[in-house]
């Protein structure tokens, strides 16, 4: 029903042939019948990721898809159904609500999406170049200053930026700053991949990701991912080396390890005990910590550890103002810490100057600036509202353009010009023209969408990935990492918005080989 048997034959035989160094001839790929029980109302509106506008389902979805209609849309229910309970069972959440409500269950939907090899080596290739630029935007920006100086960015740019501080400044030369950096990517109508945002502070997902590969292999146990899937497996292995490399050089003194977060308070304290577990050290807050003229130690029971790494998943301000074991001020003797090499602190200290909404303007000509090399990964128009020339441009094309405060957090603030009310758009406006250096506008991008189950059928809904960069210190040289445990975000029906507190979703990503 959903295509010959030859197509994933073809498929077996490629795999095959890539492991044993042999070429396989390939057809032209064939497009799969529409599965007829599930897509028959299914009707997407621009790019999909799955579905032709004809309703045909591509080629490397084929597979999938048949197993799903062996299920029917009663067994995807029942799937489903055994799918929260499975989430309730492990604490899969995220978000903690108002106090005396109960914490939200992680939305994640059953049909995973497939990036195919191709599409995964192209991305590689771009969002290692962006990280490598990003990270020396960091240090130049808290030490000389040189794409400034040379006329590249705005010194106001920089300076009034929300992530930017001085306890950037006090991080040693040469540590990595991003040791982990999430970027939020989107296809747009013409298929092309595109930068939407980069998360250079406390990025959230990996572990997200990982679990979420568990949860639909247990509820679906049909929909296997075949050999030709990436595993995520080795996934917090590779994020411990990360952050391991910043304690070459002797410069803590030992190889210990610790997560540290808010503890139970913050959204996404659910990832931070299962990715501390995978990579077997332990989750700590400022209340555990001291800090001596020696270093930093976790105060146990009867004991103390001396940390020379701390995976920061706390904000930094709530980091600043926190207390420690001794009850005082924690944020001050810990910057000094790291200062003295006596303890990496990552992601470090200052690094939202980089992955603002204004700054992500300017990312292209750092690209250009710092490596020298062609972008290999567009951004989306962005038009800084402080410029008086783009401001005006804004302002006459309101009802055609996205509107973002640049210290907006997890969609807030934003403002879809085709689909506001009029009510909206003069309010924004007026906002514009007060303080225009709170805002950039972006031109309207047509997101891809994707099958997603919902009340029982699939629907095409918006979809976002965010990749994972992991940066090491190798031999003196930063070696970056696009590990596979990347997160598909939905966005709710009718809407662009993915992110969760505005009640997106999120889907199990398969990379395939």
């Amino acid at each position: 029903m959903f295509g010959r048997r030859g197509e994933m034959a073809d498929v077996v035989d490629a795999l095959l042939a890539r492991t044993q160094g042999r070429t396989v001839r390939k057809d032209p790929p064939q497009e799969v019948p529409r599965a007829s029980a599930l897509l028959g109302d299914y009707r997407p509106g621009g790019y999909d990721e799955a579905v032709t506008p004809d309703g045909r389902v591509l080629p490397h979805y084929g597979w999938m898809f048949r197993t799903l209609e062996r299920m029917g849309p009663r067994g995807m229910a029942a799937a489903e159904s055994a799918l929260r309970t499975e989430q309730r069972a492990r604490g899969v959440t995220f978000g903690v609500a108002e106090p005396g409500q109960e914490e939200r269950l992680f939305p994640l939907d059953l049909l995973p999406r497939i990036v195919t090899a191709e599409d995964w080596a192209g991305l590689t290739e771009g969002l290692t170049q962006r990280v490598r630029a990003l990270e020396l935007f960091v240090r130049d920006v808290y030490g000389q200053r040189r794409i400034i100086a040379d006329g590249l960015i705005p010194a106001s740019v920089v300076d009034n930026a929300p992530g930017h501080n001085r306890e950037g400044e006090i991080v040693p030369e040469d540590v990595v700053r991003i040791a982990v950096g999430g970027i939020d990517l989107v296809r747009d109508a013409a298929e092309n991949w595109l930068v939407l945002e980069d998360n250079l502070r406390v990025p959230s997902g990996i572990g997200y990701s990982i679990m979420s590969r568990r949860l639909i292999r247990s509820v679906m146990p049909d929909l296997e991912p075949p050999a030709g899937v990436v595993p995520l497996e080795d996934v917090p292995g590779r994020l411990r080396a990360a952050l391991l490399s910043a304690t070459e050089k002797g410069r803590a003194g030992s190889d210990e390890v610790a997560l540290l977060s808010a503890g139970p308070s913050d959204s996404a304290f659910f990832e931070h005990q299962l990715l501390a577990e995978q990579m077997g050290v332990p989750v700590v807050t400022p209340r555990d910590l001291q800090v001596t003229e020696d270093g930093v130690y976790l105060v146990d029971i009867g004991a103390r550890i001396r940390l020379s790494a701390l995976y920061r998943r706390i904000d930094e301000a709530e980091l600043m103002s926190s207390k420690g074991a001794d009850l005082r001020p924690i944020g001050r003797a810990l910057a000094s810490a790291v200062s003295r090499g006596k303890v990496a602190l990552l992601n470090a200290l200052g690094n939202g100057v980089a992955d603002d909404k204004l700054v992500y303007a300017y990312v292209p000509d750092m690209i250009t600036y710092y490596l020298d090399e062609p972008v290999r990964l567009g951004s989306v128009a962005t038009y800084p509202c402080v410029d008086p020339e783009r401001r005006e441009e804004v302002l006459d094309r309101l009802d055609e353009l996205v509107l973002k405060p640049v210290d907006g957090y997890g969609g807030t603030g934003i403002v879809i010009g085709p689909h506001a009310q009029r009510s909206e758009l003069t309010e924004v406006e007026k906002a514009i023209r007060e303080e225009p250096a709170r805002w950039v506008a972006q031109d309207m991008v047509a997101l891809s969408t994707h099958p997603t189950f919902a009340d029982g059928r699939l629907e095409p809904r918006a979809v976002d990935l965010r990749a994972f960069v992991f940066q090491s210190q190798c031999g003196g040289h930063p070696y970056l990492d696009v590990v596979p445990a990347a997160l598909s975000r939905v966005a709710p029906a009718g809407s662009l918005i993915v992110n969760s507190s505005r009640g997106g979703g999120a889907k199990d990503t398969w990379i395939l080989r």
